[in-house]
């Protein structure tokens, strides 16, 4: 769950992106993560493997057994891993990530979350990724993930530029419509929008990473 479910049980999950504490870094009461569980339950799942990885994708912690109680232990090395603290958001952001995450633009979309809790209102995320294989389902991708997920993680007023090996009438078709050929094109308009003087977060491997900002900091993860 989702990804062994019937559509219906898959776009109930999605929706349930749209609560407030359906984010990124959260375990604790989270509604989408609390479906996929009961779901588990409901199947009779009773035990799991799982593995922690760093960025260069090796195995730094194995954990097995009950379906939550080992996924916990997991989730406490993870945040080792992943979490990092950022003393202060950006105007831009520049994100990007290997495959299997860049092999379109529905794996790509998932770099926008991270991305976007470092951006500053008025600001631009600027999406790297090669997207070889395209967009995936372009309606899934506009209209479940952009617009009932990713927006809850951006300000109000953002841009996003993806760079990417699709053409200019195929990025039209997507949340991200305006078209850059370069990662350097990209980084003169985004120059043009947010100010000669704005700030730059650069982000490499953004797929690995969970940022913590000072508003933050008493979150209950």
């Amino acid at each position: 769950m989702p990804g062994v479910a019937s559509a219906i049980s898959i776009g109930a999950n999605h929706r349930i992106k749209v609560e407030p504490r359906a984010r990124l870094g959260i375990i604790n009461n989270n509604p989408t993560r609390m479906d996929m569980e009961e779901a588990a339950r409901m199947a009779g799942v009773d035990f799991i493997l799982n593995v922690v990885l760093n960025y260069r994708k090796e195995v730094v912690k194995v954990v097995a057994g009950d379906v939550i109680e080992a996924h916990r232990e997991g989730v406490k090395i993870a945040r080792k891993v992943a979490e990092l603290r950022f003393a202060e958001k950006a105007d831009i952001v520049i994100i990007s990530e290997t495959l299997p995450m860049s092999m379109n633009l529905y794996q790509a979309s998932k770099l926008i979350a991270p991305a976007a809790k470092l951006l500053n209102p008025g600001g631009v995320i600027i999406l790297a990724g090669e997207c070889h294989e395209g967009t995936g389902q372009l309606d899934l991708v506009n209209k479940v993930i952009y617009e009932m997920g990713l927006k809850n993680y951006l300000p109000e007023e953002h841009t996003i530029l993806l760079v990417s090996g699709m053409s200019e009438d195929t990025v039209k078709t997507t949340f991200c419509p305006k078209y850059v050929p370069s990662l350097e094109k990209a980084l003169e308009r985004a120059y043009e929008i947010a100010g000669k003087q704005a700030s730059i977060c650069i982000i490499p491997r953004g797929g690995d990473l969970i940022p913590i900002t000072g508003d933050e900091a008493e979150v209950d993860w």
